[in-house]
């Protein structure tokens, strides 16, 4: 199908992989989840629990309602009609994250999943769409490897509400960095605004029973100087 574009092997994008119905059903589950009694990506505070700008979630799949892994293996079966090397498995941890839209630039620096082995990961996203960037390198730009070396280039990709990425293989580790959201671009519909919400389900059994470990890691929000060479992404 059209909406299923296979970028390179171990690496899939799924336009418009949920239904609006889907994606309302996906996110009313989400903004009901508690994190271990402290009000879900809200503190008791009221403030979001992982920064100023940014909600966080972490746990165990089971942990959670059988939509969520149920939705995660559908898009898998359907990543597999453009790259059949992408295996179906369930995953063990699913990671929520609820991103507020700011007026300034927000972005996450560029970061790898964790997780030892080449299963896929599955992102999916909802709300405002983002500008998502991909690279196999850490891009770092010094007198030796100049803005204009070919590695340090990354792919760009636009994820709309409702799109799915998948990375496995080959492209399990690959980096990657949110470097824009866009305001007021999620559907009307969804029960929430001024946001994104991003649920990335990955196949980590090393990590199984020490949850609370990694449910309190509060990454580094800070600016990332590499994102200048995205103007010369053209």
């Amino acid at each position: 199908p059209s909406n299923i574009v296979s970028l390179e092997p171990g690496l899939v994008h799924i336009k418009s992989c949920l239904s609006i119905t889907e994606q309302v059903k996906l996110s009313q589950l989400a903004l009901q989840q508690d994190n271990k009694g402290c009000g879900g990506f809200w503190g008791n505070d009221q403030k979001l629990n992982c920064t100023e700008n940014r909600g966080r979630i972490f746990n165990s799949v089971n942990a959670f309602p059988k939509e969520f892994l149920q939705t995660c293996i559908n898009t898998l079966k359907l990543a597999r009609e453009a790259d059949d090397t992408l295996p179906v498995i369930n995953p063990t941890h699913l990671i929520m994250l609820y991103y507020q839209t700011l007026a300034t630039t927000p972005h996450i620096p560029w970061h790898q999943n964790d997780g030892q082995s080449n299963f896929p990961v599955t992102s999916i996203s909802l709300g405002d769409s983002c500008d998502f960037l991909i690279c196999h390198r850490k891009p770092i730009v010094t007198t030796d490897h100049p803005i204009s070396e070919p590695k340090n280039l990354a792919h760009r990709v636009t994820l709309h509400s409702g799109d799915a990425l998948i990375f496995g293989g080959e492209c399990r580790h690959i980096w990657h960095a949110i470097y824009d959201i866009h305001p007021n671009s999620a559907p009307k519909e969804l029960p929430f605004s001024g946001a994104r919400m991003n649920f990335t389900f990955r196949y980590a059994p090393e990590i199984l029973g020490k949850e609370d470990y990694f449910s309190l890691i509060k990454p580094n929000p800070g600016k990332d100087n590499q994102f200048f060479k995205l103007s010369k992404m053209k």
